[in-house]
């Protein structure tokens, strides 16, 4: 006997289960962590920057297509809870274009500054000229 699905759930026939949410109209999927699969189906460019929960993974503005080649993958579609198949449906009809991918930065670490200092200015002290002679 298997676990009941939640709502946002989707169950493939190889046994991986994912969630489908549809959040200000784009799609959020959330898979497992070790799920070697979401390189290959195009998952990995919609990584969120940041990770909610430990072991799973969040992809924002996922493209439908990019959704249906990651069940693709697992072996087909088995189950769905409700709103993971309104949230799939709802998208699919939409036949809108995909979230734009974000540009990432290059992370650069913050200048530690003791308090007081100016960033950018040097202070140097010359030697008098009539102390040489």
């Amino acid at each position: 006997m298997t676990d009941p699905l939640k709502p946002a759930a989707v169950a493939c026939k190889d046994g991986t289960r994912f969630a489908v949410e549809a959040l200000d109209g784009r799609l959020v999927v959330t898979t497992p962590f070790t799920d070697p699969l979401r390189e290959t189906a195009g998952l990995d460019r919609f990584e969120a920057a940041r990770q909610w929960r430990a072991g799973v993974l969040r992809h924002d503005g996922v493209p439908i297509d990019v959704v249906r080649g990651y069940i693709r993958a697992h072996g087909g579609y088995e189950a769905a809870g409700a709103e993971a198949l309104e949230a799939l449906k709802a998208a699919g009809q939409g036949g809108g274009e995909a979230a734009p991918e974000r540009p990432f930065r290059e992370a650069r670490p913050t200048p530690r500054l003791p308090p007081g200092s100016r960033p950018g200015v040097t202070v140097c002290t010359l030697p008098d000229a009539c102390a040489c002679s």
